[in-house]
């Protein structure tokens, strides 16, 4: 049996860091209006950018169509793609695949200043890959090539582990994590096989440490004509593990939770709707010495967002030997790996029969897909 393994740091941080071969369609709001005009404008188009984008349309030179002019922008009016573009009722092309055109009213169409707004999104676009949020997801635009998604770290970093969360790749699908000193994929210094799991997946890197320090990583799945028509990821890490010299103490406890609904109807009959199962965990580390005492702290103290005022989870693999097991439920293998939230506070007792060693109590529950 192998010793029990946190994941906490994701070296991935923003969505910038990730550039997958395709996203799925992106979507618009209805632009929505300030100014006195009576004229309107129509978006079209499928948004194909690669992050969220806030879009503004503003009148520049007033008069009717086809004389007024305008200006755009992709950031909120902070800065302008371009200025002076003569409105026409044909669509104008703009970015990301999205045109706009303008339309009449009923007195003067457009008075100077008036201006639209409108957000352009991804509901399925790699952000989602990062955001701790299991019930969010990635989606490509579609299984008709290989998935590839280029991870670029910034400067050289080696990863411990990566876990795919939530994604939707067959049994017989052909999984690979890369890793290179550029963006070249030729041959790649680091190649490691990943092995297959239902639902989630964990790998353990075998390339020593010394060998896998690189900026650019690649994960690769060759998985065309999958049944859903696209590829689906709900969360993606790439970072360290701690293992501490001991496992946890006999005893611990696993316990499996039904989550649902149930709710009284005036007629008095019971609503009840089973949206989940998730796992907790109690545990306690006798005998850790000090430095692994702080480590564990440390570890902690990673989940507290104090920006957002938000308790970030962590990633728990029971038994590095085991990164699948055979699920009855699932009737599969499934990934050995749990999110969870680290419930309660980290304490540390001191051991009263090893001086200078510690027992470290921890409870961590499972956070589960609800959708």
């Amino acid at each position: 049996m192998g010793k029990p393994r946190l994941m906490v740091r994701n070296f991935i941080t923003a969505a910038s860091m990730l550039t997958p071969v395709s996203n799925a369609t992106g979507r618009v709001t209805n632009p929505q209006k300030e100014g006195s005009g009576s004229g309107s404008v129509i978006i079209s188009g499928d948004y194909s950018g690669t992050s969220d984008l806030n879009y503004s349309i503003q009148i520049d030179g007033a008069g009717e169509v086809g004389v007024a002019t305008f200006r755009w922008s992709d950031d909120g009016g902070a800065t302008w793609d371009a200025t002076l573009v003569l409105t026409s009722t044909s669509p104008i092309a703009m970015n990301n695949g999205l045109s706009v055109q303008f339309a009449g009213g009923s007195g003067t169409d457009f008075v100077l200043n008036d201006t639209w707004q409108f957000r352009a999104f991804l509901p399925y676009g790699a952000a989602k890959l990062i955001d701790r949020d299991r019930d969010t997801e990635y989606r490509s635009l579609n299984a008709n090539v290989q998935l590839t998604v280029v991870i670029d770290l910034s400067e050289p970093k080696a990863p411990d582990a990566l876990i795919i969360d939530k994604h939707n790749f067959g049994s017989t699908a052909v999984i690979r994590i890369q890793g290179n000193s550029a963006n070249s994929w030729g041959s790649p210094p680091v190649n490691e096989v990943v092995t297959w799991a239902k639902n989630s997946i964990i790998h353990f890197f075998t390339t020593t440490k010394a060998s896998r320090l690189y900026r650019y990583w690649r994960l690769f799945v060759d998985n065309i004509g999958n049944a859903d028509g696209y590829y689906r990821g709900a969360e993606l890490f790439l970072g360290p593990y701690l293992e501490l010299t001991r496992s946890f103490a006999l005893g611990d406890a696993q316990r499996s939770h039904r989550i649902g609904v149930r709710q009284q109807l005036p007629s008095g009959r019971w609503l009840v709707g089973f949206s989940a199962r998730a796992q907790e965990f109690d545990l306690v580390w006798e005998f850790l010495s000090a430095t692994e005492r702080d480590l564990l702290f440390e570890q902690f103290a990673r989940l507290s967002d104090q920006t957002n005022r938000k308790v970030l989870p962590l990633w728990f693999n029971p038994d590095a030997d085991d990164p699948r097991v055979l699920d009855p439920n699932e009737d599969n293998w499934v990934g050995n790996v749990f999110m969870c939230e680290w419930e309660g506070a980290a304490e540390a007792r001191a051991g009263q029969q090893a001086p200078g060693r510690f027992d470290m109590p921890m409870r961590l529950f499972e956070i589960p897909r609800t959708v």
